[in-house]
């Protein structure tokens, strides 16, 4: 009854012209502006009038109806007797013209989308097209109040989340800074490029002939800005790599990322006295504690000069440049001005964490995040850690922090969650920026991270896992005139979607390939049906990849695809795990844990509450569809692999937590670089 009723208003004009109020009929040839300026209501939307037809035609029609049952003016019998298919029942024909009546609205809503766009760009700088902000935090997980968390405090990005569209399922495909930046910044998969580890983005032969995205807007007429941390800065690094080809300026006091400031040991880095032992064995850059509270021989930044309690952070200086940016370019006359590109990448929350003691105290309770007791037994990546990376103890930091004196896991979380209230300060001065400069209305806003972080879950402290804490990141995109307010798409995207989504909002060509033979073309598929709540129109795969490779043997890698309601994890040793997020988002119970009949009391008397029911046929199915998401994304063959990490020769750049006393040393390579593919067996 429901479905023929819903049939009945939809098709209860036999015609696909849409009528409105006062019969104003609507074809394809008839502009949306105009259609808007002649309406009775300038208020009320095209889709309400429809809407309005709809229900008094309901009501008409429904009251000069004799029968208490709902019947079509017309016999059914008349209008289809003349059908080449008997078979054809009049479910099936009514669902036709609703189909047809369907994408004939959406196709009228289509040209209203570009009518509003092409508004906003009339009104944007220089009459041209829309300016970009685009901001990116280190080591941001995301916990943020508009997404739920009580502990974050990010008054900031939660007060633009509700003007703007909040991706809580988006992810970064390499959880670990330098791959990660790098598929965000060309918008290609790491596992295509070769770009995998601590490897200098800037000698990879794939990257060197594709566009970034600041040079592809730079050839296509926009001025591109950036300060801060956006590519990963590597040891040999100048900061200043093609400056020309992707920059009209690249600012700040050093051009290499300042992770600073840092507890001075004469005038060398060091950790915080305060930070006891094993974890201050990870050098300077495992430290926490507020500015506040000054070592014996204070603070120094990353130049090695004297930093003081009350000087800016490298943050805020990159806030405050962009906020003078902005107030610059709206000086100029507007047929002086071009389209800009701001990139600005922000250092905090990645450690060392010294930020200002207001951060702190924004920080009142710190609950931990929640664990359980025993959740590592059914999960392999802490035995494939302990193999595939030349020292764990340079990924994960969970074993000091967990025998170290005192609450230093609590002490951590806290300075963590300041350090992203501090970031959250930054993001908001410079969006403020934009609306008292008269920019708000004319600038795409994007708001992301490299990737998550992890703070004792599965007994992990840090990046590099193929987990949630770690591969889940912020995205917030507001686009004037297209983009709705405050909604939530709930599919899985991720980095690799950024660059295309620009590429559809602004027009720009997609092809981004220097050299055909050499380059890769973009990876990902543009967000805009998202931002429009047009979910189904999205072109890209049902899920978001992440890979996590070894540093010393390319055949060691993890491989993880989340979609809206699973994670699928596959190890290059044949394990497998699969989480099911609509009973349990915490990824507390494996539903591929295989373990001995040992294993699994073990894991029973650790914690009684753990699921280790047997595979059953809905869960291999799963497995299955997941599996076939993944090869989909990746194909066959997966990814390459510079050539100086086969044979067990591996030269990262540097190490994830910097130097430490735990780094072994490692020769200089060439920077010439081949490549090799490694073949994945997605077999049963």
């Amino acid at each position: 009854m429901h479905f023929r009723l819903f049939a009945w208003l939809l098709s209860c004009n036999t015609g696909l012209a849409l009528q409105f109020q006062g019969g104003v009929g609507v074809s394809n040839s008839d502009d949306p502006k105009t259609l808007f300026q002649n309406s009775g209501d300038a208020s009320l939307k095209l889709e309400d009038q429809f809407d309005a037809e709809i229900e008094e035609q309901f009501k008409t029609q429904f009251q000069n109806n004799g029968d208490a049952s709902l019947k079509l003016e017309d016999d059914p019998k008349t209008l289809f007797q003349n059908s080449g298919d008997a078979s054809l029942k009049l479910e099936d024909q009514l669902d036709v013209q609703i189909e047809e009546q369907f994408y004939e609205q959406l196709l009228l809503d289509d040209r209203l989308d570009e009518f509003h766009q092409a508004d906003e760009q009339e009104k944007s700088v220089g009459g041209w097209k829309m300016n970009i902000m685009m901001m990116i935090a280190d080591d941001f997980n995301a916990e943020m109040g508009h997404l739920g968390s009580s502990t974050a405090y990010t008054p900031n990005l939660d007060a633009l989340a509700a003007e703007s569209v909040s991706f809580p399922h988006a992810y970064s495909h390499h959880p670990i800074c330098a791959p990660a930046r790098a598929s965000l910044m060309y918008g290609v998969y790491g596992f295509h490029s070769g770009f995998d580890w601590f490897e200098a983005w800037y000698t990879n032969p794939v990257l060197r002939n594709s566009n970034t995205i600041m040079e592809h807007f730079k050839n296509n007429g926009y001025e591109t800005f950036g300060r801060g941390k956006i590519f990963h800065p590597m040891k040999r690094s100048t900061g200043h790599e093609f400056e020309e080809d992707l920059w009209t300026e690249l600012s700040g006091d050093n051009v290499k990322a300042d992770y600073g400031p840092y507890a001075n040991s004469a005038g060398n880095y060091a950790v915080h006295p305060d930070v006891p032992e094993p974890i201050s064995k990870y050098g300077a850059m495992m430290s926490y504690s507020p500015l506040e509270n000054e070592p014996e021989q204070g603070w120094i930044n990353t130049n090695l000069q004297k930093f003081h309690v009350n000087d800016q952070l490298p943050d805020e200086k990159t806030a405050d440049w962009a906020v003078g940016k902005l107030q610059t370019f709206a000086q100029k006359p507007e047929w002086e001005r071009k389209p800009f590109l701001m990139v600005l990448g922000f250092m905090k929350p990645h450690m060392p964490l010294h930020v200002s003691q207001e951060w702190y105290d924004k920080i009142k309770d710190v609950p931990m995040p929640e664990t359980l007791d025993g959740d590592e037994g059914d999960i392999h990546y802490l035995k494939w850690a302990q193999t595939a990376f030349k020292d764990v103890r340079e990924t994960n930091a969970y074993d000091a922090f967990n025998s170290a004196p005192g609450e230093q896991i609590t002490a951590l979380y806290r300075s963590y969650l300041a350090a992203k209230a501090s970031t959250d300060h930054c993001i908001g001065q410079v969006v403020q920026g934009l609306k008292n400069h008269g920019f708000w209305g004319n600038t795409i806003v994007v708001v992301t991270a490299d990737h998550g972080f992890s703070i004792g879950q599965k007994l992990w402290v840090g990046k590099w896992s193929p987990y949630e804490e770690s591969t889940r990141v912020p995205l917030i995109i507001r686009a004037p005139g297209v983009s709705l307010e405050g909604i939530k798409p709930y599919h899985a995207v991720g980095h690799v979607d950024i660059f295309p989504t620009l590429l559809d909002l602004t027009g720009l060509p997609d092809n981004t390939i220097k050299d055909t033979a050499k380059g890769h073309k973009l990876d990902g598929h543009s967000l805009k049906p998202f931002l429009r709540k047009r979910d189904r129109f999205f072109t890209g795969p049902k899920g978001a990849v992440s890979l996590i490779i070894s540093d010393c043997n390319q055949d060691r890698y993890v491989l993880t695809v989340r979609t809206t309601g699973h994670r699928y994890i596959m190890y290059g040793d044949g394990i497998e795990e699969m989480y099911n997020h609509f009973s349990d988002k915490h990824e507390w119970h494996n539903l591929l844990f295989t373990g001995s009949s040992a294993e699994k009391m073990s894991l029973l008397s650790q914690n009684s509450s753990v699921d280790i029911g047997e595979l059953t046929v809905e869960t291999m199915a799963t497995k299955t569809k997941m599996k076939s998401i993944l090869e989909g994304i990746l194909g066959k063959e997966a990814f390459k692999t510079p050539d100086y990490k086969t044979n067990g020769n591996c030269t990262p750049d540097e190490s994830p937590f910097g130097e430490s006393e735990f780094q072994t040393s490692s020769s200089d390579s060439s920077l010439t670089i081949e490549h090799t593919t490694v073949h994945l067996n997605f077999d049963e």
